[in-house]
Formats: structure tokens, sequence, C-alpha cells
């Protein structure tokens, strides 16, 4: 058997092994807790409203952070969640957060509650 095989069976057994142990407790646990995790991605400082009320939303269109927070709450409506972010919500941003060195975007993330 070749070494790239054997590493292959290994880390086959750690992952299984690992996600067993991990997911026992919960198995067994006799209360439970359901949320969900709202996951926001590439905002790049785009904070105002975009959209053309009198055509309707047009590909391309920016809703902004206030019809976002808005659309993330209907989503979330009547359970608990978490709202989180992957990235690249500065840099590269409209000149309306640029002119800030991104303060507003940030300020903007941290109203919105993102958890991490």
């Amino acid at each position: 058997m070749t070494n790239f095989r054997r590493f292959g069976q290994l880390l086959a057994a750690t992952t299984v092994t690992a996600t067993v142990l991990t997911g026992a407790p919960a198995a067994f646990a006799e209360d439970s807790v359901t949320f969900s995790v709202s996951n926001i991605t590439d905002l790049h400082g785009h904070l105002a409203n975009g959209l053309n009320t009198e055509e309707g939303a047009q590909e391309g269109d920016e809703m902004g952070v206030a019809l976002l927070q808005s659309l993330i709450k209907k989503v979330n409506e009547d359970q608990n969640y978490a709202l989180t972010t992957s990235g690249d919500n500065v840099g590269g941003s409209a000149y309306i957060s640029a002119i800030s060195g991104d303060e507003y975007t940030m300020d903007a993330l941290n109203a919105m509650g993102v958890a991490a």
C-alpha cells in the first residue's frame, strides 16, 4: 500500500472519529435550541440604496445596508439568529464609504449585529 493511500485512510478514519465524538453529546441532549445563521459577503462598502423604485429592482442594483438588514430580519423572523460575514466588507469600497476610510461600513456592520 502506498503512503498516499495510507494517509488517505488515516485522514478518513480521523475525520469520522472526530465527527462522531463531536456530535455524540448533542445526540443525547434532552433540550435543543434551534437558530439560524445568516451570512453576508462582498459588501464592499455599498451602503446607499441604489434601487429605482419606479422601475422596480433591476439586475445589478444595490439595495444598501438598510434594506439588507430588513431582509435579514424578515428571513429570520420569529427565530434566533446569528449574522456573520465571510469578508470583503471593505476595500474596493463605494465612494460613500471610501471617503471615511470605511468607518461608515464598520459602523453599519456593528449596528447590524454582525456576530463573527
